[in-house]
């Protein structure tokens, strides 16, 4: 069994969903079922509900460090180097566009000069969502 260090990158109180500093500091360990093979790995905990009804306040999810996606993934976005978000990142005709899975948040797409600009940035894809039943 591999274990992962958990950053907790996530942190603040949700409003509409991006509003997230990223922070590393790592809160604990968890194991995953998956050789870690030639790729950097890392977990996160996830804060807020736009993500419902597939990840909740309180799951991890298992980061694939990578900056190429394939239009649909759940991505970390990173914002203006700033603020963080999981979302399902479509590939769209001028850029991107985010998407929350809570019904209650509104998409937001960002231009190819806005992605460079603001800047815009995956940092990884989600490969394995941890589930918090407490």
């Amino acid at each position: 069994m591999n274990y992962l260090k958990i950053k907790y990158l996530f942190s603040g109180t949700v409003k509409a969903g991006y509003d997230y500093l990223a922070n590393e500091n790592i809160i604990d360990y968890v194991a995953i079922n998956f050789k870690k093979e030639d790729y950097e790995y890392y977990a996160l905990k996830i804060t807020g509900d736009s993500m419902e009804t597939i990840m909740s306040d309180g799951d991890y999810v298992v980061i694939q460090k990578q900056y190429e996606f394939n239009s649909g993934d759940y991505c970390v976005v990173l914002i203006n180097g700033e603020e963080a978000t999981v979302k399902r990142v479509y590939k769209i005709d001028n850029g991107i566009k985010l998407v929350a899975l809570n019904s209650i948040y509104k998409s937001i797409e960002y231009t190819f000069e806005d992605i460079k600009k603001i800047p815009v940035k995956v940092i990884g894809i989600v490969k394995q969502l941890i589930k918090n039943f407490n």
